[in-house]
């Protein structure tokens, strides 16, 4: 968890802390709905799954609030061990690495990536708030150093985001485009409406034209995808698609397949978390039905670990990522929704800073 515009003094504080113990449950049944599973070991399952099939995999660990780098760093060098073990699939996983959670630390990244060389397994850094921006770059390129296969998620509301693409070109750096959940630190750039946000992607994707550099497009927006995905063929670069495991990827991965995109799925375990500040929710309806959809799935790991409706470790129905259907379905959403609306209206009245993150 972390705070967004807490440094106004002890008062906001204070309410920060009394609205995390209020909501706190709902955010964190919300985020579980997103993980593959608490342990390593479920993820790996569900991965080679989906590997199997065709798809490519990313894995991200979402680690506790209180976990040191240090912990942290083990962690992902187990999961890069484990993926080194999918031989047969080498060349189509990747490891996500958060560099705030391994405290930004370059010989750590060293190790990983002399490890990931080794293992064939590409790392991707996550991008968060802009303040972390340039350390998480610096640590890409150290990686790429050691001469690991690795990108960048690059936020298209960011204004930076166009020179960090020309960066990463320079560096030999993938990229995968994101809409971007924190704010931009510019002042006046404030991009909050869905139109906004796909145009800044657009134009994003815009940037990366002619550079040659590997691009995917992380987005279970369908609209954008539509726009997206043939100006990628169209500039000769072989169109990407990256999707949340545990979001509906029906419509998605249909248009995916119709641009003849690949497809890669983000697989993510360890502690819930929900991966955008809280605040955004409350501007932008789409990630308040997200996190709707998250209170109403609860706990993914009965829909992955094979105890679940389907009883091979994946969503009872994949094309609606587990999502109730018909009218019961659409029934617990609507009911689901106004307990929601109603936990924002009673526990952040007034503008409480509160975020909630995988990292």
């Amino acid at each position: 968890m972390s705070t967004e515009g807490m440094q106004a003094g002890p008062a906001r504080r204070a309410i920060y802390s009394a609205g995390l113990r209020v909501l706190g449950p709902v955010y964190a049944r919300a985020g579980s709905a997103y993980l593959a599973g608490r342990e390593r070991t479920t993820a790996l399952a569900v991965a080679e799954r989906l590997l199997a099939s065709g798809s490519e995999v990313t894995l991200g660990y979402w680690p506790r609030q209180e976990e040191s780098a240090a912990h942290v760093a083990a962690e992902e060098c187990g999961t890069l061990e484990a993926l080194g073990d999918l031989g047969a699939y080498e060349d189509r996983t990747a490891l996500s690495l958060k560099a705030a959670r391994l405290g930004f630390d370059a010989d750590a990244v060293r190790q990983l990536a002399k490890l990931a060389v080794e293992r064939h397994t590409r790392l991707v850094f996550d991008a968060h708030s802009p303040a972390e921006a340039d350390r998480t770059l610096e640590l890409a390129r150290v990686a790429r150093a050691e001469g690991a296969s690795t990108g960048v998620a690059l936020p298209a509301r960011w204004a930076r985001s166009a020179d960090d693409a020309v960066m990463a070109s320079e560096c030999g750096l993938s990229v995968r485009v994101v809409k971007g959940q924190w704010p931009d630190d510019v002042p006046g750039r404030r991009l909050n409406s869905e139109a906004a946000l796909r145009s800044s992607c657009l134009n994003l994707l815009d940037r990366l034209a002619g550079l040659g550099v590997r691009t995917a497009v992380a987005t279970h927006d369908v609209v954008l995808l539509e726009q997206a995905l043939p100006r990628l063929s169209a500039w000769g670069t072989p169109p990407e698609v990256e999707l949340l495991l545990g979001l509906p990827v029906r419509r998605a991965l249909t248009t995916a397949r119709r641009a003849g995109a690949s497809t890669r799925f983000y697989v993510s375990f360890g502690h819930p978390g929900l991966p955008y500040p809280f605040r955004a929710v409350l501007r932008r309806p789409r990630l308040a039905w997200l996190l709707t959809q998250g209170v109403v799935l609860g706990d993914a790991t009965k829909r992955y670990s094979g105890t679940g409706p389907s009883g091979d470790g994946l969503p009872s129905d994949p094309r609606s990522g587990g999502i109730p259907r018909g009218r019961s379905g659409l029934l617990i959403h609507y009911f689901s929704l106004k307990k929601v609306v109603h936990g924002f209206q009673a526990g952040l009245h007034g503008q409480v800073g509160i975020v909630i993150t995988s990292g």
